[in-house]
């Protein structure tokens, strides 16, 4: 985060005890803010890559899945304590390879994990929009997320030109900071760039999502009632239950009524068999393929939450790269007037890459059984 150099009357104090002072002043609850989301997001993303990986059939919401929770993973184990060095050591960072590099590291896994959340949303369209077209095979989803990662690789590249170790004055010391270029053309139009892609990527994701929830809701409406799918097991169980007990009566008959001839079982008795039969497997595949459209609803919800929450989680910093970029001074006054509450509100945008394994622990009961089912078989 960018802090204008602190004024400093005591000219005893070194530029390190200064760096301490404004970091206890400012930013402990960024700090806190910042670790807690690094714990939850490692441990959660870990989960979810131990329990998909387990998973025998891969899917493409699978693998998308895998590599959201990969690149979050990288964020919240190398990039969230890099945004914590930043504020601590604010002043003290010559380093200009630390400064570009870190820079680099965190316009590619924002990018990235936005990007891969609108191809979801592209997947899940085809999968409810357009049920009869082909489906992406398992290779070209992979091939896509490759592409997907070459360009944000070459996109955070060009991020190496906007930021870097400069010169501030603290107090009466010289001290070193991690900050944008704000004389140079090219990092003002690199971040209107970066803004005008994130807009374009909400509004894509946004229709989409909203075709989808259409969709949905005009097959709920045109589609019998729903049988909830621990019921399902039993209905069809009683159905062979019935069925077996009709075969049980007439053999009961049967050999009651042993005299009777042969010609006694008419083609009427062998067709009502029959039509027993068929309208058994009628009934199981109608159920079967409630059962999928049920799954297909909740994994098209599960990732309109996930993408909902995420591009939620980008306001603030949207917010505050637009007013720096017409007017750095009212930016400036802005976080005097917020104070600590500036920090956490400018890295507010790193929820997205914690929120995705709470969403789906929450909107998904067969990942919280793998979870559970995953300790118990560490323990």
């Amino acid at each position: 985060m960018n802090h204008s150099p602190l004024q400093v009357s005591n000219n005893t104090l070194t530029l390190h005890e200064i760096e301490w002072q404004d970091f206890v002043k400012k930013d402990i609850p960024l700090t806190v803010f910042l670790s807690s989301l690094s714990v939850i997001g490692t441990l959660g993303n870990v989960m979810v890559i131990l329990t998909v990986g387990r998973r025998d059939r891969w899917r493409n919401y699978r693998i998308l899945i895998q590599c959201l929770a990969f690149v979050d993973l990288l964020s919240c184990f190398f990039s969230i304590p890099g945004y914590i060095a930043l504020s601590r050591f604010r002043y003290s960072i010559e380093s200009d390879v630390f400064c570009r590099g870190t820079t680099m590291f965190h316009i590619f896994v924002g990018a990235f994990s936005v990007d891969l959340l609108c191809f979801i949303a592209i997947e899940r369209f085809r999968k409810t929009c357009r049920p009869l077209k082909e489906d992406f095979s398992l290779m070209r989803v992979k091939l896509v997320c490759i592409c997907l990662a070459g360009f944000n690789i070459a996109l955070a590249t060009l991020g190496l030109f906007t930021f870097s170790s400069q010169r501030i004055m603290v107090g009466n010391l010289i001290g070193h900071s991690c900050l944008i270029n704000k004389e140079g053309t090219f990092a003002k139009i690199f971040s209107q760039i970066i803004i005008l892609f994130l807009f374009l990527k909400i509004i894509v994701c946004t229709v989409l999502y909203c075709i989808i929830g259409r969709t949905l809701l005009q097959h709920r409406k045109h589609r019998p009632h729903m049988v909830p799918f621990r019921y399902q097991n039993s209905t069809i169980k009683n159905m062979s239950c019935d069925h077996n007990q009709d075969q049980s009566m007439e053999r009961n008959n049967a050999c009651s009524v042993r005299r009777m001839s042969l010609k006694s079982v008419t083609s009427s008795d062998l067709n009502s068999s029959f039509q027993n039969h068929g309208s058994t497997r009628h009934i199981s595949s109608n159920l079967s393929g409630k059962t999928l459209y049920t799954k297909s609803a909740k994994i098209s919800f599960m990732f309109l939450m996930c993408t909902c929450l995420s591009f939620l989680s980008f306001v603030p910093v949207l917010v505050i790269r637009c007013i720096e970029s017409f007017d750095w001074q009212l930016r400036a006054d802005m976080f005097k007037y917020l104070g600590s509450m500036a920090g956490v509100l400018y890295r507010f945008h790193v929820l997205n890459h914690v929120i995705n394994p709470i969403v789906y622990c929450l909107t998904n009961s067969n990942f919280r059984r793998d979870c559970t089912d995953l300790c118990k078989y560490r323990r």
